[in-house]
């Protein structure tokens, strides 16, 4: 009865998982009613390098607090576009999973995020950089690689984007198709988008052809009588022409002049609304719950789980993203594994862990692959007897969502650890210490390896601006990443970024150290450098309770499953029966779930032409 109750409590957790949206990803940035296209390392091949339309395609990471400000503007350019869908597709990778590890690797992307542009039908390059920006120049920018890479001769289905040069009517009508019963013409300045713009906007509509021409076609301008830019005129099949006169100068005017054309010429049921707000750069509105007091305390405590977590995330995925790490990269990866090896707090089989890491990489050529990185933390554990978590368990730097908190804020933990402890080993030694020692490999780390480039920029320009200026003495380390911390809290409060149920602070509040900080706000850094002290002591962390020899047969079954190796199973017939029965009622249920969302994604993303109009 033991084994079936256990296939029930499985049963019951796997539908918990489901339906408590664990598998189905809601917590995400990013969700199918979002128009454009969640990718990973098994569809982004097939989705980009066999497509016939070009991609703009924003590699993230889900904790990057840039990313996560980022996002609600992606996901308007992404709106904003999508009347393009068919000649340019917008899709996201989310690197923070590790399934999209190799993806992420091969593409070289180090930085969050990142976003690029790859042709269509495109072979293994690594695409074209678009620099993060407005919805406007980022619009513009990927015009310009569109026509661009028209010119060059790929996106022969693709309307044409380059400008019209002929003075003669009736070469408008050679490429167009039967239906089209109008060519509108644009006409423009050379370094105007409204004509591009447009040409894509209505592509989808078969019965108008639309084309642009510059100031620079004198002759088709003196023909049509155009003497203001931009411009907009109609010719019809019979070479009969006439201008259309919207009420602005913008993409939106056109549309809408052209839209009213097209309805007083019988055409119904176009739709002019917008669906959403275009603002430029969008800004979440968080609702800020009631916070629990003691959830809010939890930044007191330091926990073993979270700097073993943040050790794991950094030597598992941030590291071996790389693809060839050299050069000034692998002298700050060789100064990080040296204050690991010194510094971290582990047992006997983790020291001997680190310091295999350690040595492997101060000794190893250059260049180093990330994936023989990866490659040696496996066998290192395995000689070692050492494991690092696979999947991030975190404590007190667990979020009110998976997005929150997690890792960065256990990488700010870990170094406030890193920092102390460094202080409390060398204590008998302090006159020969260097205090630079770990904030210098810190530094190293976050230039090169961490994954959030806004992040990165912040704290490279707080270590340019008094790094080797503040830090003298042994302990001045403690109080210089201490005060950093803080600056960042102060900036990074309100922001969309902050976990509503853990507002940024400055640290530490009065509740945990009354003579830290007096009535007006004034630190005592001495009371101030004490408790940091006491509380990133490592014999102060937090441990997991120990494990009793029971737990730790439970545990290494564990460990034996998420290997993917054989235990074993001592079911009667029946038992089997029954499990069988249980969880093949799961993978319908997961299939029926998955066809859900697919079909739901399908729906929500095929284009109308009259709402395609609607959305420019």
């Amino acid at each position: 009865m033991e084994t079936v109750a256990t296939c029930v409590v499985t049963y019951a957790f796997f539908i918990q998982l489901v339906f408590g949206g664990i598998l189905v990803g809601d917590d995400t940035l990013y969700t199918s009613d979002d128009k454009l296209y969640i990718l990973n390392v098994s569809n982004f091949k097939p989705m980009v390098s066999g497509s016939n339309s070009a991609w703009v395609v924003e590699f993230y990471n889900s904790w990057c607090g840039f990313c996560k400000r980022f996002a609600p503007t992606w996901k308007d350019f992404a709106s904003d576009i999508h009347a393009w869908e068919g000649i340019v597709s917008v899709g996201v990778v989310d690197c923070a999973d590790d399934n999209n590890n190799p993806l992420c690797r091969e593409y070289e992307v180090m930085r969050y995020p990142t976003i690029r542009m790859f042709s269509a039908k495109h072979s293994g390059k690594l695409g074209i950089e678009l620099q993060k920006d407005t919805i406007d120049n980022m619009r513009h920018a990927l015009l310009d690689f569109l026509e661009k890479e028209q010119m060059e001769g790929r996106g022969s289905s693709w309307p044409n984007l380059n400008p019209y040069r002929s003075s003669d009517l009736k070469n408008l009508w050679k490429d167009a198709q039967e239906e089209v019963s109008y060519v509108m013409i644009t006409f423009e300045e050379p370094d105007s988008y409204i004509g591009r713009e447009i040409i894509l906007d209505l592509h989808k509509i078969k019965f108008i052809q639309v084309r642009r021409a510059t100031t620079h076609n004198e002759a088709l301008s003196r023909l049509l009588d155009v003497s203001i830019y931009p411009h907009l005129s109609v010719v019809n099949r019979g070479l009969e022409s006439f201008a259309l006169h919207p009420e602005g100068k913008t993409r939106r005017n056109f549309i809408s002049a052209i839209v009213s054309f097209l309805e007083s010429e019988g055409v119904a049921g176009l739709d002019t609304k917008k669906s959403f707000s275009h603002t430029g750069v969008v800004i979440e509105n968080i609702e800020v719950k009631h916070m629990d007091n003691k959830m809010h305390l939890h930044g007191v405590h330091i926990y073993y789980k979270d700097i073993i977590g943040a050790l794991a995330y950094s030597l598992q995925h941030e590291i071996p993203l790389h693809s060839i790490i050299t050069g000034e990269a692998l002298a700050a990866l060789r100064n990080y594994v040296k204050i690991l090896a010194k510094y971290f707090p582990v047992d006997s089989q983790g020291e001997e862990f680190l310091g295999k890491i350690k040595e492997w990489v101060i000794s190893t050529g250059d260049p180093v692959q990330g994936q023989s990185f990866l490659a040696k933390l496996k066998t290192f554990q395995d000689e070692s007897g050492f494991t690092l978590p696979v999947l991030q368990d975190w404590k007190g730097c667990r979020g009110s969502k998976q997005h929150f908190r997690g890792y960065p804020c256990s990488l700010w933990q870990t170094f406030h650890m890193l920092t102390v402890n460094s202080v409390l080993k060398n204590s008998h030694n302090l006159e020969n210490f260097n205090s630079l020692e770990v904030l210098d490999a810190m530094l190293g780390y976050i230039t090169n390896f961490f994954g959030c480039e806004d992040c990165a920029s912040h704290f490279k320009q707080m270590a340019a601006e008094s790094l080797h200026t503040d830090v003298q003495r042994a302990e001045d380390s403690i109080l210089w990443l201490w005060r950093s911390h803080n600056k960042a809290n102060k900036r990074l409060k309100g922001d969309v970024t902050e976990d509503p149920m853990h507002p940024k602070i400055q640290f530490p509040p009065r509740s945990a150290c009354p003579a830290c900080v007096d009535g007006n706000g004034v630190w005592n850094e001495i009371e101030v450098l004490r408790y940091l002290k006491r509380i990133y002591d490592p014999e102060n962390l937090i441990y997991p309770p120990p494990f009793s020899s029971d737990d730790k047969k439970i545990d290494n079954n564990a460990a034996n499953e998420v290997e993917g190796k054989k235990v074993g199973w001592d079911f009667s017939f029946a038992d089997i029966s029954l499990c069988v029965v249980l969880y093949i009622t799961s993978a319908a249920i997961l299939v029926l779930v998955y066809i859900k969302f697919i079909l739901s994604r399908r729906y929500k993303k095929k284009s109308f032409v009259y709402d395609l109009l609607g959305k420019v």
